[in-house]
């Protein structure tokens, strides 16, 4: 992908991004609801929780919310 291209990502489709260039990313999305499961497979941790592992997170796009779900699978 470059700047400003478009993807388009079915429901369910297991998928993710890795930035290799040295500037942020920043990424943009549209869902069909104003909630959303996401239900991580891998994991970038932050310090400290490299030994917790991936995690299912319920996103509230009108509120600014999350909720997680699941801390183990």
């Amino acid at each position: 992908m470059s700047e400003g291209d478009m993807v388009f990502i079915p429901a369910g489709a297991v998928h993710g991004t890795v930035n290799t260039g040295s500037s942020p990313v920043e990424v943009r999305g549209v869902f069909p609801a104003t909630q959303v499961r996401m239900d991580h497979v891998e994991r970038n941790p932050e310090p400290g929780t490299e030994d917790q592992p991936p995690r299912s997170v319920r996103y509230d796009f009108a509120t600014g919310g999350f909720e997680v779900l699941a801390r183990d699978r």
